[in-house]
Parts: structure tokens; C-alpha cells; sequence
């Protein structure tokens, strides 16, 4: 496979693991923290399904580790995220985001792609 779609697949697993864990919280009704919350946390199928996908995640970052430039793998990965995310908890979850917010997110996208490209 090669390392900028591993990259990808770290990014959306990371990002639905996220989403998983969202509706998890969500369907668990929680609404504070509080401790008394933890076996019913770590036996909800949601959250089960989000950890399971981040060790998928983590096995598949082993690998990109192993072929890629960590600045360039992290920078990549992490702009999609906070994009991908975004936008899907906005569409998901009805989450908004101010305007200056998405300019925010924007530009930091934007930085973090300069960075990790390799010609200019």
C-alpha cells in the first residue's frame, strides 16, 4: 500500500473512531464527568467499535512510520482530521463552527499542507 494512502486510511479512522465515540457519549447520556460512568463507557458497543478502529489506526501508523518522514506523515494526517472532522460533526452531530472558525481551520489546513509539501 502505498504511504500517502495509509496516511488517508490513519486520517478517516481516526476521524470515524472519533465519530463512533460521539455517538457513544451521545447514546450513553452523558453529560458531566464523572466516574460512575466508566463500566457502562467501557461496555457501550460504540465505544468498543471506536477503540477497536483506533488500533486498527495504530497498526497502520506503524507502518507509515516506518516509510514516511513523521512531519510530513503527522502534518498530512492531521490536517485532513481536523478538516474531516469539522465538516462531518456539522453534518453528524449539527455541531457549528463560527465563520471565523472555518477561516481558522483554513488556514492552519493551508500551513500544514506547505509544510508537508515537498516541491513549491
Amino acid at each position: 500500500m502505498k504511504t500517502t494512502l495509509m496516511i488517508l486510511t490513519v486520517a478517516f479512522c481516526n476521524v470515524l473512531s472519533q465519530l463512533v465515540l460521539k455517538k457513544g457519549v451521545i447514546s450513553l447520556g452523558i453529560d458531566r464527568v464523572d466516574l460512575s460512568y466508566l463500566p457502562r463507557v467501557f461496555t457501550s458497543p460504540y465505544v468498543l467499535a471506536a477503540l477497536t478502529i483506533q488500533v486498527f489506526s495504530y497498526i497502520v501508523w506503524l507502518f507509515v512510520l516506518a516509510k514516511a518522514n513523521l512531519g510530513y506523515a503527522a502534518g498530512l494526517s492531521g490536517a485532513l482530521f481536523y478538516i474531516i472532522l469539522a465538516m462531518l460533526g456539522w453534518m453528524l452531530f449539527n455541531e457549528r463552527l463560527t465563520p471565523l472558525q472555518w477561516i481558522g481551520l483554513a488556514l492552519i489546513s493551508s500551513g500544514v499542507f506547505c509544510l508537508v509539501t515537498r516541491t513549491i
